[in-house]
């Protein structure tokens, strides 16, 4: 049975692991962490293991804001991204919902257009060469 939840301090090491497969370091340790105890981080779990998690907010000019999704390499192109973007949708408390990512990373671009997303903008300079791209979704 798959689920999504909010993170608690139990599911960091776990969250840790696959942020660390995905992008070869540790570096954002301190910054999920923080996220998992403000309450800002989801995970998808199926049968109490975590494949992925979302860290959303409202720090986006008071939008909601996904400001990462990560997925066990393994689970990759099984739906979880997917999972989570909607459960995003469904637990934001604002009409506009914004998320990125970098230009270069075109599965999750097209996972943002199968979900109704619109390019928003590009901000360059955040990664380098490989500028940021922001999509947008107006929720009814």
């Amino acid at each position: 049975m798959e689920k999504i939840r909010t993170a608690d301090i139990s599911d960091l090491q776990s969250v840790l692991e696959i942020d660390g497969s995905v992008i070869g370091t540790r570096e954002r340790e301190q910054y999920l962490s923080d996220n998992i105890v403000r309450g800002c981080c989801y995970v998808f779990c199926e049968e109490s293991m975590v494949l992925g998690f979302m860290v959303f907010n409202y720090s986006f000019f008071e939008q909601g804001f996904v400001s990462l999704i990560v997925v066990n390499p393994r689970f990759q192109r099984k739906g979880v991204g997917r999972a989570l973007l909607i459960h995003a949708e469904k637990i934001c408390k604002r009409n506009k919902l914004f998320s990125s990512t970098n230009q270069s990373n075109e599965r999750m671009k097209s996972l943002f257009k199968k979900l109704g997303f619109k390019e928003s903008g590009v901000v360059e300079n955040l990664d380098d060469g490989d500028p940021e791209v922001f999509f947008f979704k107006r929720l009814v």
